[in-house]
């Protein structure tokens, strides 16, 4: 990482005046309370002052305020009880606020609008500035998309800070996830912009290393939300020491400092009275020297000047520190161009979506598939009367299909809503141009689907096709425009709601409102007085007409030609027949219309985004106890049973290859090389390198988590092969928190327990024990969904602790943790290893009391390669071994050896330090050993050697037997869990409730039941709704329970890849605790909609509607579950399912008869589910009704002759009804669930999206 170039582009941007002016931040008396209550302070009466050129470093223990204040100077609070104010130069936040906001918004979402200004340029620089050259091609990735490590994904962050060239820099745990080197690199960096072009830097971190912290000019230090210190870093230590403290000499002064304010700070105590609580601290700083030194004044005028003309004026602010110049001296915001601003956004956004080319190609795909499906299903429609039913059912499902596939905008909106959100705080853009950059893709996307759905159904179907097929033009452009306004509608969901979970439930209850009030189900005229208004606004309903209208308004023959009645014109009574006016103007109007909606929509969509915020739920803050820390004793890890072990590798390679790219073919690339070693029972080894080295992906390796690549060598556990059974003695702490977060700590620890020890008497002991050594104890209540970060941490190294491993990895287990925390863990896993287990740690920073707590030091360089491996002695064997190497520097004085090891080798490329290390006497000796540990016949004498610290006894190559919880023991804790997550999920749980209240109440206010059923209008309406009741309802089914799914998959895979569980017995907990919640679901549901609708009151005919729609319901959901497992994302499952549903549907005989299905396409008839029920339904309800009735409606009786009800019922659908099979459909029902069921286990167990 070349500084200079950094360093140029920062001299650059300075001569050519585009970095802006500095900027004083002035603190005074900030006061935040978090409710009315008294003494509930966040922040408490902070006055601080940060000027142009500094570095300003506040420090404190979790949850003292420190991102707090970083969002108080940001102005990012939308809540009151605030007192106090933040001045820039001299002028206060609500003075400044327009200045301020102008300033971000020019420099970061115009991304530097200066003439001449080299985008690229700056670009280049600050990726080489922050150490991400050959990276700067590959995806930042997530949870499921391999990209960046976590480390270079933080510094993307503050990439994107840094690109603005904002003379204000607020950074919260900016090396989080860092090594030594690269986080002093990039803080000499950053101390190098303050110089040269004086800006401020205020940063708040957990561990800083003595050689970033020495590079910050001020240290503001917060004690449970109470300024205990703000001064020079170079008088911190001495103004703790005058109040009764004392730093220790193996003790880093960053270290000191944030523990000092603390309750664990008290062990530096060497006077008898001192501070103890935070307010104490505070009071000592007003009182002190160091307090009267600071003359905490504003050092500029409270003035506002503005300047400029009537069109390009702007607010400037003048300052003492800048000579009187303005603070912002750029162009004004208002000479910027809007269609600019949403072009860089549009850019960015069709980036990400053609990027994602397996989601596209579901799209792409589905579209035209189901089109041809379609085209080929009704491609005998001609133009009579008979065919009249099925044309507008497959209008009306064109309208339902093109719809329900723009659901999947719901969840991915809300997916990416946070990183506009994050954006928008820095205004980098204006929530109108993002809403609008995504409306056009949209727009585009939506084009392309609904034209290759719409040029298959249309032509193959034999829709009009004459006037030159201008009628084909109107019926796109009416479904285009339909389906736009529904995914803007989907938008503007997203925009407004807080989950996925609520959006899509909103969402499919909004959809399912759209369509029954589009005139097919029920007709126009039929709607109550009261609810026209729906379908008068409904974009829908306009759309349906038009198409309706666009059809048979053509001039062929047959709809020309007069009706043998009424002598009307054909094509206007078939229009009419379905309560459409026959006027040819709803046609343009409906168009209008649809663009009026899709822009209004829109609108409503931005205003979402800039306003709507929903606030993240804490947990109640609990007063701090104040006293000496009192030591934690685990329990007596000889209770347990275990086996030592000892692992082994040589000859370690692994080989990832990575798919062909546009200019090349796929590559093979060696990520280690060569790896060998051994890990001993009662050691900690700790895993270390540069950036990029392998550290993660060897200890995926080791550990049998990789499940691709290819891996050679040998791994052996205590002389044997690694098998997966002795996998299960492993524990796994990963470096991100995979929880079920509904689940509290205890319940988190207890279920880990009891599904992994053998032996459980001491289970609960140890749950209590592992709380208390983790500081988890008075936390152990809170749901994990509300713990903080370093919290999360602390659970998830608490949930592999309780399993009793043999060997114990760790991930970056101290990433994210303040001092204390980190102290903590490092304590609680150094107990464990002394007990005979065998630790390993991938770790980041180690001050020197971490570091020394290691035993044993595998170090890797870039490639994957071995520099050194051996004991540590405190460090200082490795010192030695490095030391010894000509060239290389000697140890610094106070220097911490962990950041002297990583410094030597960035410091020397033209070293190689892997040859030096195979040629040394000290690799020739781990060689040996790690070989012998592979023989069984040795295991016993080498490890006696090695781990003579522990006092457990074994034979060589024992292996603890497979921890093979039983059957029984998994169900009962798996459900457990999962029936208090469901319980806890209100919005799922009860929500789904709730929404089937409110579409039955719909149900009957459509359609007002009446017992006497006298034409075949009446029974036309009831058989429509019998039918599209389960159908609506599945799909809601479906859709509602993909995210609550989708949301446990990570869990899962962590879980099970820890041998928690089996697949079978996790995979019947979920199906069994979806059953009680169907039901009541269904029981509400058709309690509401069948007697109020006035459908047959009999036992025999509601207990048989009862029974099929709780077994279809229950088949909805289960095809929910199928589809989160088998396909690799939440909006791709979102998106299937309109497809599955839509054949569902289509071939269940309701919109095109049994008779009518091509015989390619017979089968499909059979394999529907929803025939089975809609059959079941019908026929127990209308086949065994013999009453004469009218044919027509109340209005007009369509013929002289009547019929019955069961006749007109096996005419609508052909014959395809038969009362004889109601027996046989609930046994194919209950056989099409047990198959999904089927498929579930499969999909769980064979089938992971997630590759390491």
């Amino acid at each position: 990482m070349a500084a200079s170039k950094f360093a140029a582009f920062l001299a650059d941007i300075k001569a050519r005046k585009q970095c802006g002016r500095p900027i004083e931040v002035f603190v005074s008396e900030y006061t935040w309370k978090s409710s009315l209550k008294a003494e509930n302070y966040i922040l408490y009466d902070i006055n601080a002052k940060f000027q142009p050129g500094s570095m300003t470093l506040i420090l404190g223990a979790p949850g003292c305020g420190k991102s707090s204040l970083l969002k108080a100077i940001a102005g990012v609070f939308r809540l009151g009880n605030i007192q106090g104010y933040v001045a820039f130069n001299g002028v206060k936040t609500t003075k400044m606020q327009s200045v301020l906001q102008e300033t971000l918004e020019f420099a970061h979402a115009c991304r530097n609008n200066f003439p001449n200004f080299d985008s690229t340029e700056g670009t280049a620089a600050i990726i080489d500035m922050l150490g991400l050259l050959g990276c700067q091609n590959t995806f930042v990735g997530d949870d499921f998309i391999r990209g960046v490590s976590g480390g270079q994904r933080r510094r993307v962050t503050l990439g994107e800070m840094l690109t603005g060239q904002c003379p204000l820099l607020l950074l919260d745990e900016y090396t989080t996830g860092l090594d030594t080197t690269v986080a002093t690199d990039i803080t000499q960096k950053l101390r190098t912009m303050c110089n040269t072009l004086k800006y401020s830097v205020v940063t708040a971190l957990l561990q800083p290393p003595p050689e970033v912290f020495e590079l910050f000019d001020n240290v503001l230090i917060l004690a449970e939300g109470n300024m205990a210190y703000f001064g020079p870093r170079t008088k911190a230590v001495d103004y703790f020491e005058s109040l009764g403290f004392k730093l220790p000499s193996n003790t880093d002064d960053a270290d000191f400092l944030q523990e000092v304010s603390t309750v664990f700070g008290q062990r530096y105590a060497v006077k008898p009275s001192v501070p103890v609580t935070g307010l104490d601290f505070h009071k000592a700083f007003r009182q002190s020297p160091v307090w009267t030194d600071l003359n905490l004044t504003p050092s500029v005028k409270n003035e506002v000047h503005v300047v400029g003309t009537k069109s390009t004026s702007q607010k400037v602010l003048p300052g003492e520190n800048t000579g009187g110049q303005p603070v912002v001296d750029l162009p004004s915001p208002a000479q910027l161009s809007y269609f600019r601003v949403v072009r860089m956004v549009f850019q960015r956004q069709l980036k990400l979506v053609l990027r994602d080319r397996q989601f596209n190609m579901v799209r792409v795909g589905q579209s035209l598939f189901t089109g041809l499906v379609i085209g080929s299903l009704f491609g005998r429609l001609g133009y009579g009367a008979a065919n009249v039913p099925g044309k507008v059912g497959l209008i009306f499902l064109t309208i339902l299909t093109t719809s329900v596939i723009t659901l999947a905008n719901i969840a991915y909106t809300i997916q990416i809503r946070s990183v506009f959100l994050k954006q928008s705080v820095f205004h980098m853009y204006p929530a109108w141009a993002y809403a609008a950059a995504e409306s056009i893709i949209e727009l585009i996307a939506g084009a392309i689907q609904v034209f290759l759905f719409t040029i298959t159904t249309y032509w193959m179907c034999q829709f009009s096709d004459v006037e030159n097929g201008s009628r084909y033009g109107v019926y796109y452009l009416l479904v285009f425009l339909n389906s736009l306004a529904i995914t803007q509608c989907f938008k503007f969901i997203a925009a407004s709601v807080a989950t996925a979970v609520g959006g899509l439930i909103f969402g499919a209850a909004t959809l399912f409102i759209l369509v029954i009030f589009s005139g097919f189900a029920i007709q126009g005229p039929a709607f109550p007085s009261y609810l026209t208004w729906i379908y008068d606004i409904n974009p829908g309903s306009w759309a349906f007409w038009g198409l309706v209208i666009n059809e048979y308004k053509s001039s062929l023959p047959e709809y020309d030609m007069p009706h043998p009645l009424s002598r009307m014109r054909m094509g206007d009574y078939f229009i009419r027949y379905f309560g459409v006016d026959t006027d040819d103007k709803y046609i343009s109007w409906g168009i209008g219309y649809l663009v009026f909606c899709y822009f209004f929509i829109a609108i409503a969509t931005a205003f979402g985004y800039k306003f709507i915020r929903h606030a993240k739920k804490y947990p109640p803050k609990k007063k701090v106890e104040h006293g000496l820390m009192k030591s934690a004793t685990l329990v007596s890890q000889q209770q347990i049973s275990f086996t030592p072990s000892t692992v082994s590798f040589h000859s370690l390679h692994y080989t990832k290859t990575f798919p062909k790219s546009k200019n090349g073919p796929s590559k093979s690339v060696e990520l280690l090389s060569d790896i060998h070693g051994f890990f001993a029972p009662g050691t900690m080894t700790a895993l270390m390198g540069t950036s990029g080295a392998g550290k993660s992906t060897l200890m995926d390796v080791l550990a049998g988590r990789k499940n691709s690549g290819k891996i050679k060598g040998t791994i052996a556990v205590n002389g044997q092969p690694l098998t997966k059974a002795m996998q299960k003695q492993f524990g796994y702490v990963e470096q991100y928190h995979l929880h079920c977060l509904t689940a509290n700590i205890k319940e988190a620890l207890t279920f880990s327990a009891y599904l992994r020890l053998a032996d459980t008497k001491n289970a609960n002991e140890l749950n209590q024990a592992t709380l208390k050594i983790l500081e988890l104890e008075k936390n152990s209540d809170t749901r994990i969904s509300l713990l903080s970060n370093e919290q999360s941490k602390r659970v998830t190294i608490g949930v592999e602790l309780v399993a009793n491993p043999a060997v114990l990895f760790l991930d970056e287990p101290t990433s994210g943790l303040d001092v204390h925390a980190a102290k903590v863990v490092l304590d609680a896993v150094e107990r464990i290893s002394k007990s005979g287990r065998t630790v390993i740690c991938t770790i980041h920073q180690p001050s020197f009391v971490l570091f020394e707590v290691f035993d044993a030091l595998l170090l890797l360089h870039s490639g994957g390669k071995m520099v050194y491996f051996g004991p540590l002695n405190r460090g200082q064997a490795v010192v030695d071994y490095f030391q010894a190497v000509p060239g290389v520097r000697a140890l610094h004085l106070k220097e911490n050896p962990a950041t002297y090891m990583l410094d030597v080798l960035a410091a020397n490329p033209t070293i190689d330090f892997t040859s030096l290390y195979w040629s040394s006497d000290l690799c020739k000796r781990n060689l040996n050993l790690s070989g012998a540990h592979e023989s069984s016949n040795e295991s016993k004498n080498l490890d006696a050697n090695v781990t003579g610290n522990t006092s457990t006894k074994y034979k060589a190559g024992d292996i603890s037997p497979s921890r093979s919880v039983p059957y029984s023991t998994q169900l009962l804790y798996l459900g457990q869990c999962t029936a208090r997550k469901y319980w806890r999920t209100v919005e799922y749980s009860f929500g789904r409730v709730l929404i089937a209240v409110f579409l039955a109440i719909i149900f009957v206010v459509l359609f007002q039941g009446n017992d006497k059923i006298e034409y075949t209008a009446q029974v036309q309406s009831q058989l429509s709704l019998v039918f599209i009741a389960p159908l609506f309802m599945g799909v809601i089914a479906v859709i509602t329970g993909l995210p609550v799914v989708d949301a446990e998959r990570m869990v899962f895979f962590r879980e099970r890849s820890s041998g928690m569980y089996a697949t079978f017995p996790y995979s019947l907990v979920y199906a069994l605790v979806e059953i009680p919640y169907v039901i009541v679901n269904s029981v509400v549901f058709c309690t509401i909609f069948y007697f109020m609708l006035g459908l047959d009151p009999s036992p025999q005919a509601s207990g048989w509607f009862y029974l099929y729609y709780i077994l279809y319901n229950l088949f909805a959901t289960y095809l929910g579950q199928l589809l989160v497992v088998v396909l690799p994302d939440l909006r791709t499952a979102i998106v299937a399912t309109a497809g599955v549903n839509s054949f569902f549907s289509l071939f269940a005989g309701f919109f095109i008869h049994k008779d009518k299905i091509p015989s390619a396409w017979s089968f499909m008839y059979w394999a529907s589910p929803l025939h089975y029920a809609a059959e079941g339904m019908l026929a127990t309800q209308f086949l065994d009704k013999h009453t004469s009735i009218f044919v027509g409606s109340k209005r007009a009786i369509l013929s002289p002759v009547n019929t019955t009800i069961a006749e007109f019922t096996l005419e609508q659908f052909g014959g395809g009804l038969s009362l004889d099979n109601k027996v046989t459909n609930i046994f194919i029902l209950v056989l099409i669930i047990i198959v999904t069921r089927i498929l579930i286990f499969l999909g769980q167990q064979y089938l992971s999206f997630v590759t390491r």
